[in-house]
């Protein structure tokens, strides 16, 4: 990946809003770019029968997480579980040009590789000016509206919902028909 941000200052102590917001019952979940990894945990506590594998090239867990992208799509493809999703929070905005592309690219292909039902994306949009900028130390924001990322995401799959939960974010859904 050639980002010579890693914007992962930019990476919060929370949960995201995500796993708040949809039910992850049955499901093997890929959190892609998941920060500080703690989706894990609280999926796998909340919700019946839910397994979350963790992906993130600019962070480092505690020993025996597996961080790394052969691992993380060989365990989704092979999973039982009745559902399959990958969710990419806050990682798009945070992306430049060149390796927003390189992101997207390798998301859809885990995705029809591994016969992924659901991508949920969830972006933030900055100030909404579509002028990226350094926000401070090693942290960068796109500042794209919507549209913006969605045309990017139709190029590689159908959106099947945009959701703006109050409070919560925008969600750019992707199902597989």
């Amino acid at each position: 990946m050639n980002q010579n941000i890693t914007s992962k200052n930019t990476a919060l102590t929370q949960v995201a809003s995500t796993f708040k917001k949809f039910d992850f019952s049955n499901s093997y979940v890929l959190d892609w770019g998941c920060g500080k990894g703690l989706s894990k945990e609280f999926c796998e506590k909340t919700f019946n029968n839910c397994k979350v594998e963790l992906f993130d090239p600019f962070h480092n867990f505690k020993s025996g997480v597996q961080n790394y992208c052969l691992f993380s799509l060989s365990a989704i493809c092979d999973s039982k579980y009745d559902y399959k999703i990958i969710t990419c929070n806050n990682v798009l905005n945070v992306l430049q040009d060149n390796t927003l592309i390189e992101v997207l690219n390798g998301i859809f292909a885990c995705g029809m590789v591994c016969k992924v039902d659901r991508i949920i994306f969830k972006i933030y949009q900055g100030d909404k000016t579509g002028l990226g900028r350094i926000t401070k130390k090693d942290c960068y924001q796109r500042n794209e509206k919507t549209a913006q990322y969605l045309e990017k995401i139709n190029s590689f799959s159908k959106v099947s919902k945009v959701w703006n939960i109050r409070k919560s974010g925008l969600y750019i859904i992707c199902d597989r028909k």
